[in-house]
């Protein structure tokens, strides 16, 4: 007797290539959420970094705004023969004590201490307003007067809460920032008194 055997070995069955397919698709698209979340975290870390530094900063200015202040008043009372007066340790500083808080940047508001008058630190009636803009010598700054430099998607405010009348207040700098991961802020404090 003869048996015909049918030789059943043409080529992969439907389910055999369904199968091979989807363990190719997932060992493409893994790698690549990974290198896309990957992408996303060095995104946010770089935006955190530039706005600890911002934030940072914007203490440091108003150390050194505070710190002119008090100067010119001891200055100014060597000069007169006048005891100080320490109640104008935060003469221009009225912007901050709002809620919205202000903006203040090294090439506007820095000065000497021989300096006659005091400049007042612009107010952020919103966000737009304390915009930082980066100039062409990659120096962040506030840009009140429209005087050059291309807008970042950072925004500082400078706000000031009196602790003790006259003695000591705490400062925050905050910084906002938008981008495809959503908003976001970073805010750092400091104390300083009217030594």
């Amino acid at each position: 007797m003869y048996t015909n055997k049918k030789n059943n070995n043409f080529g992969f069955t439907l389910l055999e290539t369904i199968v091979a397919v989807a363990i190719l698709v997932t060992a493409i698209i893994g790698p690549f959420s990974l290198a896309s979340q990957s992408i996303n975290a060095q995104g946010r870390a770089k935006n955190n970094l530039i706005a600890a530094n911002l934030a940072q900063e914007g203490l440091e200015l108003f150390r050194n705004y505070r710190a002119n202040n008090i100067l010119k008043m001891l200055n100014d009372a060597n000069n007169t023969g006048n005891a100080p007066d320490y109640s104008l340790w935060l003469v221009g500083a009225d912007a901050c004590r709002a809620a919205s808080g202000g903006g203040i940047d090294a090439f506007t508001y820095i000065q000497f201490p021989h300096n006659s008058s005091i400049v007042d630190l612009h107010g952020c009636a919103s966000l737009e307003s304390c915009t930082l803009y980066l100039n062409d010598n990659g120096v962040y700054r506030h840009n009140p007067s429209g005087i050059g430099g291309i807008p970042t998607k950072f925004h500082r405010t400078i706000t000031i809460q009196e602790i003790t009348i006259n003695t000591e207040i705490k400062v925050t700098a905050t910084v906002w920032w938008s981008d495809s991961l959503g908003t976001d802020s970073f805010s750092v404090s400091t104390h300083l008194m009217n030594w």
